[in-house]
């Protein structure tokens, strides 16, 4: 559990019984015991953090949206790549069913 706010971290740790608390995400990506990241700051800190992750081998699921800039984007895209690291981006409805059909349906054309 990282926060940068260390009262939110602890508090948060405490409800949720995580076994070890973070104020500086490069700490909790520096720990070997760490296998895999939920990134869930702001927007703009996606890109920061994503490539940090997977460049420590982390698999990686970020909330979305990825990022706001397109550049950032396929840098992030890249670092995933280069790091062979498994990512997936949150999407609330990706497994739906209605989703999937509409899939299927765009696929036949």
């Amino acid at each position: 559990m990282s926060d940068l706010r260390p009262d939110v971290a602890k508090a948060v740790g405490a409800e949720t019984g995580a076994a070890k608390i973070y104020v500086d995400y490069h700490d909790l990506l520096a720990d070997k015991a760490v296998d895999a990241v939920i990134v869930m700051t702001p927007t703009k800190a996606h890109g920061a953090v994503v490539i940090a992750a997977a460049e420590a081998k982390k698999a990686i699921f970020c909330e979305k949206p990825l990022t706001l800039d397109l550049n950032e984007g396929r840098a992030m895209g890249k670092a995933v790549a280069n790091a062979g690291v498994f990512f997936q981006l949150g999407f609330m409805r990706r497994f739906d069913k209605a989703y999937a059909a509409a899939k299927k349906k765009s696929n036949r054309g």
